[in-house]
């Protein structure tokens, strides 16, 4: 899992912010999830772990998005996920790109709006 974190204050306390991806070709393991989760601090992720469970409104239970919904369970995690699916099934998603964007360039941070997970 690839994350970028920062530690802000909010209300006098002290919260990590976390910005996750996970390439579609990683495993997702639960020893990553600790690693964010893991610490003293409360803990915001937002990202795109590829992480597919209705809970969350997709369309189907993909491994990663069961072990994801165990962990949560397990760790007193809460998923907020989108409204409505990411995705259309029948109809490829198309990414436009910004003006002057490097064709290799990475975006500035993957996969914010899939999901949010905090502690």
């Amino acid at each position: 899992m690839e994350a970028t974190a920062i530690q802000v204050t909010l209300a006098g306390k002290p919260v990590l912010i976390l910005a996750a991806y996970l390439p579609p070709f990683r495993p997702l393991i639960e020893t990553d999830l600790t690693a964010c989760f893991g610490g003293d601090l409360p803990v915001l992720m937002a990202g795109d772990l590829k992480a597919k469970h209705v809970d969350w409104n997709s369309r189907l239970n993909t491994r990663r998005g069961n072990l994801l919904r165990d962990y949560a369970d397990g760790n007193s995690c809460l998923i907020f996920g989108p409204d409505s699916p990411t995705t259309n099934p029948y109809k490829p998603l198309v990414y436009s790109r910004r003006p002057g964007r490097h064709e290799n360039q990475e975006p500035l941070i993957p996969g914010v709006s899939d999901f949010v997970l905090s502690t």
